[in-house]
């Protein structure tokens, strides 16, 4: 169990680093303002994708577990799949109290 809640309020640059980071791999994709993992990618193109996450931070992982917890009336109208994740979610208007 954890002990220690990190708000990714307080990680707005590594967020933003790690973006961009990954930005130049092909797997990032824009779709309705926000910034979307293409997991069917990443897991098409790596014969071994469970153990070439560890590389690029365990972004598979991080797929399974973002798709298990997104059922079909979840799922954003700007993924290109179910299993796609998001890296940056755009903000809507007035959401903020």
């Amino acid at each position: 169990e954890s002990t220690y809640i990190k708000l990714v309020s307080q990680n707005i640059r590594p967020t933003i680093d790690f973006v961009q980071r990954i930005h130049g791999s092909g797997y990032p994709y824009i779709s309705n303002s926000s910034v979307y993992f293409d997991a069917f990618k990443f897991d098409k193109q790596r014969t071994c994708a469970q153990l070439e996450a560890d590389r690029m931070d365990n972004v598979a992982a991080l797929s399974e577990r973002e798709c298990v917890l997104t059922t079909s009336d979840m799922t954003d109208n700007g993924k290109k799949n179910e299993c796609d994740f998001v890296l940056w979610k755009t903000s809507i208007p007035r959401m903020w109290p």
